[in-house]
């Protein structure tokens, strides 16, 4: 179990990489994705492995301290640094044109899922 989780930390780290490395490249580095935000998505998934396979993972049967301490390391410290990691129209520099389609019509669709999601990215 630990090795999924693991694999998919490191999976989306690998992504995110990517995405950052194919837009500093194309727009230069630090301009979209400033060098705070890349660490604060490093910080996030960091919260992640060491809630669910760190030594908080293993404690956290034994100790209620322990077990508190993960759920709050994934209810509270972890998703605010995932978000404030994200690339946001980065994405756009990142991907082909024409890949993003579905997602613009589901802004289509929804639209206040696009004010959200700008006012979280920004």
């Amino acid at each position: 179990m630990d090795l999924y989780i693991i694999l998919e930390v490191g999976l989306f780290g690998l992504l995110y990489a990517r995405i950052v490395r194919v837009v500093w490249r194309k727009a230069g580095r630090y301009s979209v994705i400033s060098k705070a935000r890349a660490i604060a998505f490093a910080a996030g998934l960091a919260a992640v492995l060491v809630a669910r396979v760190g030594p908080v993972a293993r404690l956290s049967d034994s100790y209620f301290s322990a077990h508190m301490l993960r759920s709050l390391l994934l209810a509270l410290a972890a998703p605010p640094l995932l978000v404030a990691g994200l690339p946001g129209m980065a994405l756009r520099l990142a991907f082909p044109a024409g890949a993003l389609g579905r997602w613009g019509r589901l802004f289509r669709v929804y639209p206040n899922m696009k004010k959200t999601l700008h006012f979280i990215t920004q």
